[in-house]
């Protein structure tokens, strides 16, 4: 289906369809996949895919193993994505992370999960026919279900059609979830995007007036001036 949409997209937006609505795919490095990464980018790129992010397998509970062969498997086809599958039109993110790491304990990083509150990730709800936002991408897999084993709402809500993200975080069940992230999430994703956010947040308290201004492509501040 990826095809068939990346072709309707390129139809619609032609040269710059890439840039007003990227697709991308995501892939865990597993033992049972690891000599197949080199393929499984190539493939990705063939089928319409303007971006791959390969991401470790976080989680204590979820610890994983590899052979001296297959880490130096994975050091030679990451090598050949660079070399052969990279390209202006595609790009392929890497993990910087060791690919047996557990991650961290984010409470013990920051005290408020500003991320979950920058954007969402809708997946299939309860029924085929229904969308579910769930917390974070940690939490992918769990727009279908109402409940978690502990009895506690899993998910925001569902979307009727008409939802906007900040109407959606600013129901009540969403503010009674939000105020359990980080402390209720074992290990995180979101690290680097909110030690960001709290930087900001930070800045912004002890300067209210301060303007952040977007970089120009040769890394300096368009005027020079604000944060």
């Amino acid at each position: 289906m990826i095809d068939v949409l990346a072709r309707l997209r390129d139809e619609e937006w032609g040269p710059e369809a890439g840039a007003v609505m990227p697709l991308g795919a995501t892939s865990m490095i597993h033992p049972a996949n690891a000599d197949e990464v080199a393929s499984l980018a190539r493939l990705a790129r063939d089928t319409g895919f303007d971006h791959l992010s390969f991401r470790v397998i976080l989680g204590r509970d979820h610890r994983m193993n590899f052979s001296t062969e297959q880490l130096a498997s994975l050091r030679t086809q990451f090598a050949e994505i660079r070399r052969s599958v990279v390209s202006d039109s595609f790009q392929v993110f890497l993990p910087t992370r060791d690919l047996t790491d557990t991650g961290y304990v984010p409470s013990r990083h920051f005290t408020v999960c500003r991320a979950s509150t920058h954007r969402a990730v809708v997946e299939v709800g309860s029924a085929p026919d229904r969308a579910a936002v769930v917390p974070c991408g940690r939490y992918r897999g769990e727009g279908y279900r109402s409940e978690g084993a502990d009895g506690r709402r899993t998910l925001f809500g569902e979307l009727d059609g008409r939802a906007t993200l900040s109407g959606l975080h600013g129901t009540a069940s969403s503010q009674r979830m939000l105020a359990e992230f980080p402390h209720r999430c074992g290990d995180c994703i979101d690290r680097s995007m909110n030690k960001v956010l709290e930087g900001i947040s930070e800045y912004l308290v002890k300067s209210p007036g301060a303007q952040f201004h977007p970089f120009d492509t040769d890394g300096v501040s368009g005027d020079g001036a604000g944060a």
